[in-house]
């Protein structure tokens, strides 16, 4: 897209945004403490969806603990959002989940009850982190209206939520580290662009996401450079362009000029400098007539 881009000429070239967080948050979920979380998550659930009887079991005690009737989700390698999606439908199960493992009826159930105190206390904080960037690229996969013009508002405030705090989990903050490492620098090149568009989007006219005023500023008077360029352009296209009455007038004259001299009588050139249309040995014709 960004080769075919730049040799039409259709430069500057946005990136999707919707993809550049799906790379950003698949980089935070590879810090090697949650991957490992993931993997033992994703065992559990194959699990489920491979034992009828382990599946049975789960429905029983979703019954008797008063839980939603849910399946467990699997995730999918291409999509970040399905392995939250995982986590979360794990969270609100667990208690159904290690009341099943822990049940008789159920064979393995040793090797399954694999997740750690660690690991319970991790899940809810990688929800609470991960849950922003889910509600921003639902909202970034827009197909009916633009979305260059959320794209600074949603990556400031994705930078802010992003930023380490002394309360983190070492793991959260090794997240956050990976997330903003890639994600930061990905709209530098195009920052002035989409600060325009979002000046442009009533939504977000006051530019709020820019803590300085003088930033702000430069926005606008890009802006107003921008319209006072066009118009004059427009201007001096219509000024070399003559309307269509103009040119209309200009040809009537020219044919009725023309018409005016080829009614002129070839006789009264007394300068000899229009010959006879008849005869071309004019000069003879008149000497004759002259004796």
């Amino acid at each position: 897209m960004i080769l075919a881009g730049a040799g039409a000429k259709m430069d500057p070239h946005v990136r999707c945004i919707a993809h550049t967080l799906n790379l950003a948050s698949q980089k935070a979920f590879k810090v090697d403490s949650v991957s490992e979380l993931v993997v033992k998550v994703r065992k559990l659930v194959s699990f489920f969806h491979k034992s009828p009887k382990a599946t049975e079991v789960l429905r029983e005690i979703q019954t008797q603990l008063h839980l939603p009737n849910h399946k467990l989700f699997h995730d999918v390698s291409t999509r970040w959002n399905s392995t939250l999606d995982m986590l979360e439908r794990f969270w609100e199960q667990q208690p159904a989940v290690l009341n099943t493992l822990l049940s008789r009826k159920i064979k393995r159930r040793e090797a399954m009850a694999s997740l750690t105190e660690d690991d319970m206390t991790l899940i809810p904080e990688i929800i609470k982190l991960m849950s922003p960037l889910k509600v921003a690229t639902t909202l970034l996969s827009e197909e009916k209206n633009p979305t260059i013009s959320i794209i600074s508002p949603v990556q400031a405030k994705l930078q802010r939520q992003f930023q380490r705090d002394e309360s983190d989990l070492e793991v959260i903050s090794h997240m956050k580290d990976r997330f903003r490492q890639d994600f930061d620098g990905r709209y530098t090149y195009l920052e002035g662009t989409l600060h325009c568009a979002s000046a442009l989007d009533p939504r977000f006219k006051d530019l709020a996401f820019l803590d300085d005023s003088d930033a702000k500023d430069m926005v606008f008077m890009k802006i107003t450079t921008e319209v006072v360029q066009m118009n004059g352009e427009e201007e001096a296209s219509d000024t070399a362009m003559p309307n269509e009455d103009q040119a209309t007038g200009t040809l009537e004259e020219d044919q009725t000029a023309e018409t005016e001299c080829d009614k002129s009588p070839s006789k009264e050139d007394k300068t000899g400098l229009f010959k006879c249309r008849q005869c071309q040995k004019c000069t003879e014709v008149c000497s004759e007539d002259a004796i």
